[in-house]
């Protein structure tokens, strides 16, 4: 292909979509790599969905954007029978059946440690639970835990992301609003909070309704898998 045919295809492309380099890992949006920069380092997220067909999607659009460029990512899964279908086998580490937040905290440190996991996702956070600790309600647990994995993310220096289950309301349209009622005192600690719900056309779309170190916005692009546009360096 010739330099003139070259730049015409280019400027054809939406804005969020053209190759440029981002700060952190790619997080499987194009806007959503372009607004955060990527899933920086000793970040912690949250993510708030309403079912778990929109979990497993996000989780693995995440996990495969990051695949595509050679990170590794190790995926906690409270469900034995969810299976991520477009994830790398070889890139993704999925461990089931790891519901305790200690087990979780020491497997982490060693999937860092000899594999090289630059990015820890678990998918549901509220089927987690302290070993021999009381708390008095499922909700304070909730919240050391969440707290926990915050302090993980800062000590291993990656990026976390919890996704957590949110009660639906079909006749509140106000999502900013559904999502602080969802996630309550987990979002405390999160450096970035995230909603995800289907449009009208059934596409996905992340609402970020949290952002320590930037601006807030719904994400209206495509998923990034699919196609062969890379914007990020590995790290």
């Amino acid at each position: 292909m010739e330099e003139d045919e070259i730049i015409p295809y280019t400027f054809d492309l939406p804005m969020y979509m053209l190759p440029h380099q981002i700060s952190g890992l790619r997080t499987g949006y194009y806007e959503l790599n372009h607004l955060l920069s990527g899933w920086q380092r000793r970040e912690y997220v949250i993510v708030g969905y309403t079912n778990s067909e929109d979990a497993n999607e996000f989780i693995s659009n995440n996990a495969s954007a990051s695949n595509r460029v050679g990170n590794m990512v190790a995926i906690i899964s409270t469900d034995k029978d969810t299976f991520y279908s477009i994830v790398d086998s070889k890139m993704t580490i999925v461990l089931h059946n790891c519901d305790s937040i200690f087990d979780i905290r020491r497997r982490a440190r060693r999937l860092v440690r000899e594999y090289g996991v630059k990015a820890l996702i678990i998918d549901d956070i509220t089927k987690l639970y302290c070993q021999d600790l009381k708390f008095g309600s499922k909700e304070n647990e909730c919240y050391h835990i969440s707290r926990s994995l915050c302090q993980l993310c800062r000590e291993l220096d990656i990026p976390v992301i919890s996704l957590v289950p949110v009660g639906t309301n079909d006749e509140d349209s106000r999502l900013a609003y559904r999502v602080r009622q969802g996630i309550g005192n987990l979002g405390q600690d999160a450096d970035v909070i995230i909603f995800i719900h289907r449009d009208e056309n059934d596409k996905l779309i992340p609402l970020v309704e949290k952002n320590r170190s930037g601006p807030i916005s719904e994400i209206h692009s495509q998923s990034e898998i699919g196609d062969n546009y890379e914007d990020v360096v590995p790290f």
